[in-house]
């Protein structure tokens, strides 16, 4: 029977992850930024191995095999993931759904068999090492590999081609964000028994096939370790062994879990969580494990990278260029910047004319317009560097801006190329199969062919690059170029190239003659269907679709294959050069005048785009609005969609002008507004301005410190200057419109220097840690060409990313609302204005901003931890505070700029004015308001909730005003809460503010009440929370209030005892008691933040807490519970090295080394903390007020959420199994090591005593994690909340009181200490005779 016979469907629907699109937004950044993570150091990997002779090795033969699956592995799953989120469309076709299951369980085996060739490595290593060169010869290698790749493929297509002749003719949904085995198998309606019996006994066999014999492998391996008599060589012989068992233990744990069972135990919900670890976490963890825990491996990457630095530091290339002829110099610098300006006004103006007109959103013009933006930055790689090298003396490049400018030129040619071929392919599916046209080349298959090309050409450009840059060049630097091309490069190595010229060469022809061969092709298809039509007009106009594309293609490839496909002893330099000034700046400044002067559609494009509106940059902004607003006046005659605004609201032609709203609320208030944002502006203007004159003027401040200061001064200048003479001149008026022009450039501006001040304090971070941690090596790193290029580049980033906003927002089209509640163009508040789709919008806005924030930031955090770290090991107090002192005024204003920036964007924009009486207004007469929706709201509406009043200083007011004018902003926010205070004590309904409770309100109106319109953050967030307790009974709650108060105080005083001791004792001050101090003051302040609350609660008939309140306990228990689990791992470790390597434990356990740990565990816990108290205090909470538990714990508040929490489930089931998997896995593998060095001691006293020191710590582990993974690692679908709050209690208040019970009537020590303290303090007499005693 026949596949289509069979295949009802034709498309399956992946539901994904999550339908909320607020959620989408994070988890596309979240996933995005995995995968990126995964292919750089997985090629990172790659390259190392390649790259390094003494990696070539059987282990690191296999090691490189693994990466290039992983990266494989994770390529078929999440692209397409990402596309669905982006787009919305989550529809996949029969054939490409069986397409991708085929290459995720190919790569999946293969993972799986590579793994036990790894095992098998590592057995014949350390059982056989005599034999090992010759077991594990090359061809074994290659054999163990092949077998793995052939066998794992056989398998895929045998389930490929049984699960392709099912039927589907039942529902199309499939409940996962990618088609795997099992989900396809719940919707056939034919007999799946075969395929199940196949994925039960053949998908076990090759799981759990490789599984049994890694295990054996390392069974033997365990055995001959133990054979080795000294520590040491255990330690190192076993310590090869530990990257891969991480590994296996990953990849197995979540496979097992999800396939060796049968499919009626199958749970799409809870195994979605375990698919995305092995899938995205897992391949990208892998180049993490197999770096950071090898030696080897963490040696050849340093070694890669300081050839890569030494060569970029120690020579530059010389760029000869046009110098053999200094009399033409002028001419042709007249020459390449006319050339230049023309390539890029005519590729912009192309790109414009195809974004403003719908009629050329067709897929023929979306390619010439990424076409058109490739020739830009094609030009803009060669051209500026050959009009500075002719303009100055000095022709030199560095190594380094030499290999980016080669990479950049053959990533962009390569894009050429693709692109030409994919454009030839669609003119093929037009001319030919002109029916089938919309089908095949929908939008989803071009943006998939588009982004293919871009990954493949960087993929190749950056193989060739990494392969240049191994390459040594001999003392001649002289390149007889213009520009860093490949082959004048050749001609100056002095080591072999012969294995980079064979890969060249067949990157070339595959990139090459593949491509023309395509284009080939399809014009001879095009050419027989041109020739059957009948008459010659019909030919004529067909083929003339293809004249430009044929123009092009020519031009493009006559002038590569002259240059490039000769070998290299044939090369002359001034005939490459002649040729390569055609095809880098005569090609794309000739294609912007090939498209639009052979093609009608484009020239009728451009004369709408300039006569549309009238000339300016107006016309360009409005042309594309405008036609989409006259396209949509057709469309409603026509047809009225369900939820869209009426066509009276959709036109944005009919108005031209925004109103900003500003401050008109309060007029009262506007002579001060005035009086104090100007006295900020000129403080702002003089200050900055006598920095820059200042550090201009003093050759002492002529260093890249004070150059990056005087950027950053002239920055905060403009940007200060794009926003505030407007609101000034507002508050003035009585006019406060803006134009649409006006608007978009404001916004554009204060974007692209938001952006830049951004990345200029990441440059700075970078400076300061080149300065501290690297003195000897600043002058190179920061060298003034360095710097320059930092600062240009953060110029060009900033303008790209506002760019590309501004004309994303420039097609949005506005509804008749045009009053903006707010005194600048923001995009938040304008995006509330759009009435037409602005999901993409907000995708691409929070994917730029979290990159372009988050990136920066981490490395901001990373330098400054290098440089606490150098600042620790200075001796001297003196040193340390002189040393941090040139970082202060950086971190303050890098606290205070992303406290702000965080604040305000880093939320949806649907809870963006949330509270806002206008917002409501407009949303409830809306007719694209759903009934769910206005229900929903005032569901929410109905909900007690705290004071409404709100304060009127904007909090973007602070953001451009905080380092300057910040006390000022402190007073007056004081005053508005003096003020507010005034206004609700006289009032009859707030009694609560009279008892007492004033500051909590306005600390909560303050922290959780705002938003950007109001200095707030809440979203009809409710005052307060009801917390139902333990039990209702009166009596019980007086018997657990006696009983819990003792166990309290035991807690508190056991602990804070436990701490004054070992603070008091000398001979406690070692790692171990540190620790233990550490420990036990974390648990004194965990019980607090829950103990005193809840006794309190149990002699109360009605215990409430208050939103901030909540949120606060909430933040410092699961800080404080995450903290304490990586505190005992720190503490299984200062185990291991005391028994394991006790000879070594003074230097391995330094003073810095148990800070830095100490300091891990907070920052874990804080992280941890910060990220789940975020998540969850996003939520609205409109189904009940009432918390299931006796403190705030983040089970019971989901349970009362109506929002979506399958994220914040996904979170809390991945941060507390990645923290308590981490930690566990750190103190069973210390334990490990333990129990192997107490089994070899001889001495059973000796045994005994090692043994004893851990049970303290083994007992406090067992206690904490089983009652943490018994209420945490699972899905909350069975979270039961009466039955679980008794198992609250023990881990809150009954394990912190045991602890110093544990530790103390366990340990000798530590009673030995109490005694000498206690006769120290209260018998002084008798501790001055036992302290002479001990002492003679």
């Amino acid at each position: 029977m026949s596949w289509e016979n069979q295949s009802h469907m034709t498309e399956f629907l992946l539901l994904g992850l999550t339908t909320d699109p607020k959620q989408q937004v994070w988890l596309f950044v979240s996933f995005l930024a995995m995968y990126l993570i995964n292919v750089v150091g997985n090629s990172v990997i790659i390259a190392a191995i390649w790259g390094d002779a003494h990696l070539h090795t059987p282990m690191y033969f296999f090691l490189s095999n693994l990466s290039l699956v992983d990266i494989c592995f994770s390529t078929v799953i999440v692209p397409q993931m990402l596309v669905n989120m982006l787009t919305q469309r989550k529809t996949i076709l029969l054939s490409q759904c069986l397409t991708q299951m085929y290459f995720f369980v190919a790569f999946g085996i293969t993972d799986s068999f590579l793994l036990a060739a790894m095992a098998f490595d590592r057995y014949v290593a350390i059982c056989k090492p005599l034999h090992y060169t010759t077991a594990m010869s090359p061809r074994c290698c290659l054999l163990l590999v092949t077998a793995s790749w052939v066998v794992s493929h056989l398998h895929s297509l045998t389930h490929t081609v049984l699960m392709g002749r099912l039927s589907f003719c039942g529902p199309n949904v499939i409940h996962h964000f990618f088609c795997d085995v099992q989900p396809l198998l719940t919707l056939s309606c034919s007999d799946t028994s075969v395929n199940e019996l196949l994925a039960f006994t053949e998908g076990s066999s090759v799981i759990i096939s490789p599984f049994i014999f890694i295990i054996v492998s390392y069974m033997y391996i365990t055995r001959a370790v133990l054979r080795v008599p000294s520590g040491g060589g255990r330690y190192k012989v076993f310590s090869t062994c530990g990257s891969h068992l991480t590994v296996v233990a990953l990849f197995y744990g979540t496979i097992i879990s999800v396939y060796i069972r049968p499919s009626s135990t199958y749970s799409v919900t809870k195994d979605r969580v375990v698919t995305v670890m092995y899938t995205v976490v897992t391949p990208m963890l892998n180049p993490f494990i197999y770096s950071l825990r090898n030696k080897d491996m963490k040696q050849a990457l340093k070694k890669l990278m300081r050839k890569m630095r030494n060569q970029s530091s120690t020579f530059d290339f010389l760029l000869l260029g046009f110098s053999k002829h200094p009399e033409q110099q002028p001419l042709l610098f007249g020459l390449f910047l006319g050339m230049y300006l023309v390539t890029l006004l005519g590729n912009l103006l192309i790109i414009l004319a195809i974004g403003s007109d719908q009629h050329l959103h067709t897929p023929m013009y979306f390619f010439l317009a990424n076409l058109s933006f490739i020739d830009t930055c094609f030009t803009c790689t060669i051209v500026p560097k050959v009009l500075v090298n002719i303009q100055k003396q000095d022709h030199t490049i560095s190594h380094t801006g030499c290999l980016t400018q080669m990479y950049f030129f053959m990533t962009l040619t390569l894009l050429d190329d693709f692109l030409l071929t994919v454009m030839a392919y669609d003119r093929y599916a037009a001319i030919c199969l002109p029916l089938y046209y919309a089908m095949i080349m929908r939008p989803r298959r071009c943006l998939l062919l588009v982004a293919t090309s871009w990954l493949c050409s960087n993929l190749l450009a950056f193989s060739l690059t990494l392969l240049m840059a191994q390459i040594s060049f001999c003392a001649s630097r002289s390149i007889p170029h213009f520009f860093c091309d490949l082959p004048p490069l050749l001609k100056l190595a002095c080591s072999d190239t012969h294995t980079f010229q064979v890969t060249m060469l067949t990157e070339a022809v595959l990139s090459g003659v593949i491509p023309l061969t395509y284009v080939l092709v399809s014009y001879a298809h095009i050419m027989c269907t041109i020739l059957r039509i009948p008459s010659a007009g019909g030919k004529h106009k067909v083929f003339s679709t293809c004249g430009s594309h044929l123009t092009v293609v020519t031009l493009f490839y006559g002038t590569l294959f002259l240059v490039y496909f000769q070998p290299s002893s044939s090369y002359s330099a001034d005939t490459g050069m002649m040729v390569s000034v055609i095809y880098t700046m005569v090609t794309p400044m000739l294609n912007p005048f090939i498209f639009s002067l052979r093609n009608r559609d484009m020239k009728e494009a451009l004369w709408r785009l300039f006569s549309d509106g009238g000339p300016g940059i107006s016309a360009m902004f409005s042309s594309g609005a405008d036609q989409a607003a006259n396209s949509a006046a057709s469309t409603a005659v026509r047809q009225s969609e369900p939820g869209q605004c009426p066509q009276e609201n959709r036109s944005q032609t009919s108005f031209t002008d925004f109103l900003l709203l500003g401050f008109s609320k309060h007029p009262e208030q506007q002579s001060l507004l005035f009086g104090l944002f100007l006295g900020m502006y000129l403080v702002t203007l003089l200050g900055n301005l006598l920095i820059i004159l200042a550090i201009g003027s003093d050759q002492h401040l002529h260093t890249p410190m004070y150059f990056f200061l005087a950027n950053l001064s002239f920055i905060d200048t403009c940007f200060t200057c794009t926003i505030v003479p407007k609101v000034l001149v507002n508050i003035q008026k009585q006019d406060h419109t803006i134009s649409h022009t006006g608007c978009l450039t404001q916004m554009y501006f204060f974007m692209a220097l938001a952006l830049l001040d951004d990345f200029l304090l990441a440059v700075m971070a970078y400076d300061r840690y080149a300065a501290i941690c690297l003195p000897l090596y600043y002058t190179v790193l920061m060298c003034p060409q360095r710097c320059l290029l930092l600062v240009a580049t953060s110029w060009l980033c900033s303008n790209l990313l506002a760019f590309s906003l501004t004309l994303l927002m420039a097609r949005i089209s506005f509804c008749a609302s045009r009053s903006i509640p707010h005194f600048f163009c923001d995009l938040p508040p304008l995006l509330k204005l759009a009435c037409s789709d602005t999901h993409t919008f907000q995708v691409i806005m929070f994917a730029e901003a979290a990159l372009s924030g988050v990136i920066p930031l981490t490395y901001i955090l990373v330098s400054y931890a290098h440089i606490m770290h150098t600042i620790l090991r200075i001796p001297s107090a003196g040193g340390k505070h002189k040393v941090f002192s040139t970082c202060g005024s950086h971190l303050t204003v890098v606290t205070l700029f992303y406290g702000t920036v965080f604040l305000v964007y880093f939320q949806p924009s649907s809870s963006f004015y949330r509270d806002s009486k206008a917002y409501g207004e407009r949303v409830s007469m809306d007719p694209r308001t759903s009934g769910r929706e206005r229900r929903s709201r005032k569901e929410t509406e109905a909900i007690p909730s705290g004071p409404q009043e709100t304060l009127s200083l904007p909090i973007p007011a602070l953001e451009w005003a905080c380092p300057f004018c910040l006390p000022t902003a402190i007073l007056i926010l004081k005053a508005e809460l003096k003020l507010l205070y005034r206004k609700t004590s006289s009032s009859a309904s707030t009694s609560r503010w009279k008892n007492g409770k004033g500051l909590e309100a306005a600390l909560l109106l303050t922290l959780y009440s705002m938003n950007p319109e109001n200095l707030t953050l809440a979203r009809a967030t409710p005052a307060e929370f009801i917390l139902l307790g333990i039990t209702n009974r009166w009596d019980l709650r007086v018997t657990l209030f006696l009983i819990f108060l003792p166990i309290y105080l035991v807690s508190l005083l056991g602990n804070v005892g436990m701490v004054l001791l070992i603070r008091a004792d000398a001979r406690l001050h070692t790692p171990m008691y540190f620790f233990l101090a550490s420990l036990s003051l974390l648990d004194a302040c965990y019980s607090s933040a829950i103990g005193p609350k809840m006794l309190v609660d149990l002699l109360l008939p009605r215990a409430t807490i208050s939103y901030a309140a909540c949120a606060l306990q909430m933040f410092i228990f699961a800080g404080l519970a995450d903290a304490e689990c990586c505190l005992l791992a720190a503490m299984a470790y200062d185990r291991y090295v005391a028994i394991g390597n006790p000879l070594l434990y003074t230097t391995v356990m330094s003073r810095g080394l148990c800070l830095a740990l100490l300091g891990a565990s907070g920052l874990g816990g804080a992280v941890s903390a910060f990220v789940h108290t975020t998540f969850t205090f996003r939520l609205s909470f409109c189904r009940s007020l009432k918390v299931n538990s006796f403190f705030c714990d983040i089970p019971p508040l989901l349970a009362i959420s109506c929002d979506d929490t399958s994220l914040n489930e996904l979170l809390l089931f991945a941060v507390c199994g990645f923290i308590q998997t981490a930690t566990v896995s750190v103190i069973v593998v210390s334990y490990g090591f333990i129990a192997g060095a107490v089994i070899r001691m001889r001495s059973a006293e000796g045994r005994q005593r090692a043994a004893s020191t851990c049970g303290s710590h083994l007992t406090a582990v067992a206690i904490l994690y089983g009652t943490l993974i018994f209420m945490y690692l699972r899905p909350s679908s069975s979270y039961a909340l009466d039955d679980d709050k008794m198992a609250s209690v023990f881990y809150t208040l009954v394990i912190p009181a045991l602890n110093p019970l544990i530790y103390s009537l366990r340990n000798q020590e530590v009673k030995g200490a109490f005694r000498r303290t206690w006769k120290r303090f209260f018998c002084p007499g008798q501790g001055i005779r036992d302290w002479a005693q001990e002492a003679g």
